[in-house]
């Protein structure tokens, strides 16, 4: 596939790298000289230098035959105007674009971009798909990476394993027949830093970081398997009230109203703004690594400590410093991917990374197959696929043990008319399945194959 992406930041370098070992053809445009240079001595794809909007530049990056543009700069009004640029001109099928101003994610516009006034076929909202992901880590208390798949029926969770769990030293090979009936697939595991996917002798070990897909239902048995029982969180301490946090408090009050959240906002005019627009929403004005601040907010009596200002450093350090005083939990947002390794060490419960959440959202609209989601695992460890078995695949009507996948792909669950099967090897795939897969990095593309019709590749 040739595909434009516009914008070499941190986002449009991840979706590069990523497309980039799978034999698509890859041009990037950025303005930045010293971003050209990064993707021209680091990646193998094509980068050039200049104004991504401008047609002459996409001409010469190839526009005509471009099947998809990515436009992910830092400016709105750019990523607006190449797509318009990519469909008027050049007819570029499929144009995706990052947009992060809250005007033009207002619903009541939203038609403008249905047809040729504002040609954007997907529009990704980075503080949107944050909040999102944190709310749903809000509603798996224990968990440290939550992702509800095929209409929240099974959830994707990273979870840490406790000392006293009851599923350490079980071989894989016996815990069918020890849990029985448990909708549980263990796909991955972190340990000292690795990843590695287990098998019939593995065993999880204290502290082990696992990736499991499990039915909804389920969730509860899972977590005290994991010795995770913690109530649902019911009163959070939110630092920083930038759009993350009206997109998060707005998701709270429409799915969590039984939850109370209080916000710490040190800039005066963003703190009365706020107030203004959540008037039933304590809003206290302060550093949130001053503890007189954290105390006025009740920090002793939360459940968790969320920090989402622009400062990592600042949503680390005040994390660390909401634990010490009281809080139960806390999740930092962080962008920096330098930061990740440390995080557990320092007892900061989960974090969240804006730009991984994006490249995953962007990356299930790149992906050949009825693809739903994908979720990323360990900066390109693996992805979680939710994709729909078409009626002409190729894994459609067969067993799994008769059908091809790459080494250390998982069917880990399959969603048949509401119910959730976990798979074993006489499993028959049928079509209209919901299909919950663990695809290793590398593996990508042969999946991509096996999910697409027969008919169609795209």
């Amino acid at each position: 596939m040739k595909v434009l992406i516009c914008g070499a930041g941190q986002v449009g370098y991840s979706i590069a790298q990523y497309l980039s070992k799978e034999d698509n053809d890859i041009t990037v445009i950025d303005h930045n000289e010293d971003m050209i240079d990064r993707i021209n001595n680091t990646l193998e794809v094509r980068a050039l230098l200049g104004h991504a909007s401008h047609p002459d530049v996409m001409e010469k990056a190839g526009a005509e035959e471009a099947e998809l543009l990515i436009a992910v700069t830092h400016s709105d009004e750019v990523n607006i105007v190449a797509c318009q640029m990519a469909h008027s001109l050049f007819s570029i099928p499929r144009k995706i674009a990052r947009l992060r101003a809250q005007s033009y994610l207002i619903p009541a516009f939203s038609h403008i971009y249905r047809g040729t006034d504002v040609p954007i076929d997907v529009i990704i909202s980075p503080e949107k798909e944050v909040a999102h992901a944190i709310s749903e880590f809000l509603s798996v208390p224990g968990a440290f990476e939550v992702e509800m798949l095929a209409e929240s029926q099974v959830a994707f969770l990273g979870i840490i394993c406790e000392a006293n769990a009851p599923i350490l030293h079980v071989p894989f090979r016996q815990m069918a027949s020890l849990f029985p009936d448990l909708h549980l697939r263990i796909v991955a595991i972190q340990r000292g830093g690795r990843f590695f996917v287990p098998h019939g002798d593995h065993q999880l070990l204290p502290q082990d970081q696992a990736y499991v897909v499990t039915a909804t239902h389920a969730l509860r048995r899972v977590l005290k398997l994991f010795d995770h029982e913690a109530p649902e969180a019911r009163r959070l301490v939110i630092a920083g009230a930038g759009n993350v946090c009206r997109f998060l408090v707005q998701k709270i009050k429409n799915d969590h109203p039984h939850i109370d959240a209080k916000v710490i906002e040190w800039n005066r005019d963003v703190a009365e703004d706020f107030a203004r627009s959540f008037p039933n929403t304590s809003v206290f004005n302060g550093d949130a690594l001053d503890q007189e601040i954290l105390h006025e907010a009740d920090i002793a009596k939360a459940d968790t400590y969320i920090a989402i200002t622009d400062d990592d450093e600042a949503n680390i350090l005040s994390s660390l410093l909401a634990r010490r005083l009281g809080s139960s939990k806390s999740l930092a947002l962080v962008n920096s991917l330098s930061y990740e390794p440390l995080i557990s060490s320092l007892g900061i419960d989960s974090v969240v990374n804006p730009r991984a959440i994006t490249v995953s959202k962007i990356l299930q609209y790149v992906r050949r197959g009825h693809i739903h989601k994908i979720h990323s695992i360990g900066q390109g460890f693996g992805e979680i696929i939710e994709a729909d078995a078409l009626e002409k695949s190729d894994l459609v009507g067969k067993r799994l043990q008769d059908v091809y996948l790459p080494r250390d792909t998982l069917l880990a669950a399959i969603v048949r008319q509401h119910h959730v099967i976990v798979p074993n090897r006489q499993t028959q795939i049928m079509a209209g399945d919901r299909l919950i897969m663990f695809v290793p990095k590398g593996g990508i593309r042969a999946v991509e194959h096996a999910l697409a019709a027969k008919t169609s590749y795209f």
